[in-house]
């Protein structure tokens, strides 16, 4: 019997399927064995109530840049830790920046923002 080698597409397939089996692990095959250590590290530092209120507090700044005037809300990185938001991207203007600061102070249960933002001109 002859045997077929698997060409980039199956791999990549193979891979897509072996991930999504998993159930969620997929940062051990993408990061390996560092990745995990560190999202587990990072989940066991934070109860599931402050996991769920993070998960809300990132929802709502999504929301509220998406909302703002003039704030390229795709550009924005949001990430959220134990209700301290930081926000990571770059925005065209000084006044989108301020807007999106701004616009995550403004929602419910943040108890700060780290801004990681940078104005392009």
């Amino acid at each position: 019997m002859m045997k077929r080698r698997m060409g980039g597409f199956g791999m990549l397939l193979a891979l897509a399927g072996t991930a999504l089996g998993l159930n969620g692990c997929w940062w051990v095959l993408v990061g390996g064995a560092g990745a995990e250590a560190g999202y587990v590290a990072g989940q066991k530092e934070r109860s599931t109530g402050e996991i769920m209120s993070d998960q809300w507090i990132h929802t709502k700044v999504k929301a509220e840049l998406l909302a703002a005037e003039g704030v390229p809300s795709n550009a924005i990185g949001v990430s959220v830790h134990k209700g301290l938001v930081r926000l990571k991207g770059v925005v065209p203007t000084a006044k989108a920046k301020a807007d999106a600061i701004a616009a995550a102070r403004a929602v419910k249960g943040v108890r700060g923002v780290v801004d990681k933002l940078f104005v392009s001109k």
